[in-house]
């Protein structure tokens, strides 16, 4: 940064004031530690059903855990939308 002027008023200020200012580019690298959680993922292996407009039945349906860490009561929901219906997801 380079600062000049002319002279100082009798305030003190400078007359003709230039402010140089000059940037240099500059490229820098952080390490970000990534830490990857194990975590269960599942995968549809298997659907069964006999179901057919208007009729009730059941809708059987095989997942696969396909992640890496050992899953232990586990739950599923099935969410059905419009024209489906179900009394229990």
């Amino acid at each position: 940064m380079q600062v000049s002027g002319d002279e100082l008023t009798p305030e003190g200020k400078i007359k003709d004031l230039e402010i140089g200012l000059w940037y240099k580019a500059k490229s820098q690298n952080y390490t970000i530690p990534v830490v990857i959680k194990e975590e269960a993922d599942f995968e549809v292996v298997g659907v069964e059903s006999n179901l057919h407009a208007g009729d009730e039945g059941l809708l059987e349906v095989t997942y696969k855990n396909t992640g890496s860490v050992l899953v232990k009561d586990a739950t599923a929901r099935i969410s059905t939308y419009t024209p489906f219906s179900t009394t229990d997801d």
